[in-house]
């Protein structure tokens, strides 16, 4: 059987996965990426994030139609094609999934389709449809799981580990070798197990299990193999639930704020009292904007409305770069744009807002 050598060798090839392996490769490095579904993105882009947008969207076109005769516009009743949705759908994830491997080849990262097991902690045997193939690396990349599958003995943050000893195994790495720890493999802030080699990102390491986080800890990890600093902020890190209207937030919310005493003051402005989504007719929702007492820097941003999850990166960078709600009110926005809820949230933090 041949041996591979390589540099890294990532072992899931979703969001945090391939952005490691990319990453990596830029960096100048020799990498295999691992993957056992025949498509790359991994969850996210075949089962989760991706899928359920484009049917999220379709959805949101067929309540479009059916209240448009409010603006003046008929249409006949909307009917529905599945088997048309469903193959738009596919198409998407095609073309997504087909970019990820394009980007990979364009970065002269080798692709290996297979389950991944560890045979030591520097060899992993990858099962493709070819027969079993060996990779013998310097660094191992873990990268699976939509959610933990490790047992659960203590509540998460407990100060204790625990390793379970036996048959079971955590994508063929025994759970006899890594540390387990409240569901979830023991990492430093290097992102390394305790197993020399062996790092862990995205889901199964602690922290909120979404895509964009995954993305951000494979280039942390890679960052710190390189022998740089790589470091990820959990407290600003954005969350969005896609309902209709979309809810996002990032940072502190005021239980968070009051548990820890800490004096806030609150910005609030309905969408409702915005020119644009009352134009649009999305009218529901509000932007809240919480800001130390003292310094005016913002601590956490809430909203609940249209577009929710595109609005909440001007709080993201706001909260990067240490601003204050003072920063974001003086920043001039467009208008008539469902942004301009964000500056009127920031001025009512002030206590002078404008349009309500």
């Amino acid at each position: 059987m041949d041996t591979i050598e390589t540099d890294i060798v990532v072992i899931g090839a979703g969001p945090g996965g391939y952005a490691a392996a990319f990453y990596a490769a830029d960096k100048g490095r020799k990498v295999i990426l691992v993957e056992q579904d025949k498509r790359l993105g991994g969850v996210c882009l075949n089962r989760g994030c991706i899928p359920s947008k484009a049917l999220l969207h379709a959805t949101k076109l067929i309540t479009e139609a059916r209240e448009s005769a409010k603006r003046g516009i008929t249409f006949a009743p909307p009917q529905i094609d599945l088997a048309r949705l469903r193959a738009w759908k596919e198409s998407i994830l095609e073309k997504l999934g087909g970019g990820v491997k394009m980007l990979a080849q364009k970065r002269g990262v080798q692709l290996l389709q297979g389950r991944a097991a560890f045979e030591n902690s520097t060899l992993l045997r990858v099962e493709t449809d070819t027969g079993p193939r060996l990779v013998r690396f310097a660094k191992a990349i873990v990268a699976t799981g939509s959610r933990s599958v490790l047992p659960r003995a203590f509540d998460i943050g407990d100060p204790r580990v625990m390793t379970s000893r036996g048959a079971l195994q955590l994508d063929g790495i025994p759970y006899d070798l890594l540390i387990i720890g409240g569901g979830y493999i023991v990492v430093n802030n290097a992102f390394a197990t305790n197993v020399a080699g062996i790092y862990a990102i995205g889901d199964c390491i602690p922290g909120p299990m979404l895509a964009h986080k995954a993305s951000e800890d494979g280039v942390a990890c890679v960052e710190t193999i390189a022998g740089t600093v790589g470091h990820v902020d959990y407290n600003k890190v954005p969350g969005v639930v896609y309902t209709w209207p979309e809810i996002a937030s990032v940072g502190a919310t005021e239980d968070k704020l009051k548990k820890d005493g800490v004096e806030y003051s609150v910005g609030k402005f309905p969408f409702t009292a915005t020119p644009r989504a009352r134009a649009n007719g999305y009218t529901d929702g509000f932007v809240k904007i919480l800001a130390d007492k003292k310094t005016d820097r913002v601590l956490g941003v809430h909203i609940i409305g249209a577009e929710a999850g595109t609005l909440i990166h001007e709080a993201v960078l706001a909260m990067e770069f240490g601003g204050s709600a003072e920063d974001i009110a003086r920043t001039c926005h467009a208008h008539p744009t469902l942004a301009e809820a964000m500056k009127e949230a920031a001025l009512d933090a002030a206590g002078r807002v404008l349009h309500l």
